[in-house]
């Protein structure tokens, strides 16, 4: 295991680093952290499939199962998608510092994060709702590291938290990883902001993305739940000030609402 003392003590302003493998990229946050970066998880590919079959990742979003487990860390606790376990939305106010999943550096990447069960799983009229969107994810190599660039990459979607509203029972929140097939992709999606009553983020659909960039098939997959819980007094979302407009009287708005 491979550690790593980070002092992350930033301006506001400055923008996030990722941790790829062993390589340290920009994260935004206001204290000092000391990081251990854990061995790469891995799941076979029955393991992943079962999964997808059992919480309907497959037929919901996908059609066949990616052979790789995408692995991705929040800050607090470092809490970690596996292939449907719960994690509570107190702790996801930032997204991941950590992602990893099989790549190489002659390839550019695409990952998609999005909840299929908008504003719930037995009700989802605003299926799929979209979290997060990045592409042309570039993977450079350094001294034997992965150093995924992605101050190069292009957003598409910033950042949203999941935050579930109440009542409306689990939520599957699914990361996905797609390999570029024909390289640097000129993406025409506009670019979607923090704003949480962004309607544009409902009724996503990854196939028909996934269909229109002829990005094929996934290549990384990992998934979790998250239901509505009593927010905590103090959250790292007050700690780093996301925007007001994830705030309705001192309570998180509902993303997933539009």
């Amino acid at each position: 295991m491979l550690r790593i003392n980070i002092s992350w003590v930033f301006q506001l302003q400055n923008c996030m680093y990722f941790l790829f493998a062993s390589s340290v990229l920009p994260v935004r946050s206001t204290s000092t952290v000391n990081t251990v970066i854990p061995p790469l998880v891995t799941k076979t590919a029955k393991e992943i499939e079962k999964a997808l079959l059992k919480h309907e990742i497959i037929p919901d979003v996908i059609n066949k199962a990616p052979k790789h487990f995408l692995m991705a860390l929040f800050r607090e606790n470092d809490e970690m998608p596996e292939l449907g376990n719960v994690l509570d939305p107190n702790y996801l106010d930032w997204y991941p510092y950590l992602l990893n999943w099989p790549c190489d550096n002659t390839s550019l990447y695409t990952l998609v994060m999005t909840d299929p069960d908008s504003p719930s799983k037995y009700k989802p009229k605003m299926r799929e709702w979209q979290h997060w969107l990045v592409g042309n994810i570039h993977v450079a190599v350094e001294e034997g590291d992965f150093l995924p660039d992605v101050f190069e990459s292009d957003m598409m979607s910033k950042y949203i938290p999941p935050y579930p509203k109440k009542g409306t029972g689990f939520h599957r929140i699914v990361f996905l990883v797609y390999k570029q097939p024909m390289g640097r992709i000129e993406f025409k999606e506009k670019l979607l902001s923090y704003k949480a009553r962004d309607s544009e983020r409902a009724n996503f659909s990854t196939r028909s993305f996934a269909k229109k960039y002829n990005l094929g098939d996934p290549i990384a997959v990992s998934f979790f739940l998250c239901q509505w819980v009593k927010p905590l007094p103090t959250t790292t979302a007050e700690t780093w000030e996301l925007p007001t407009e994830y705030w309705d009287d001192g309570n998180m708005l509902n993303p997933d609402m539009g």
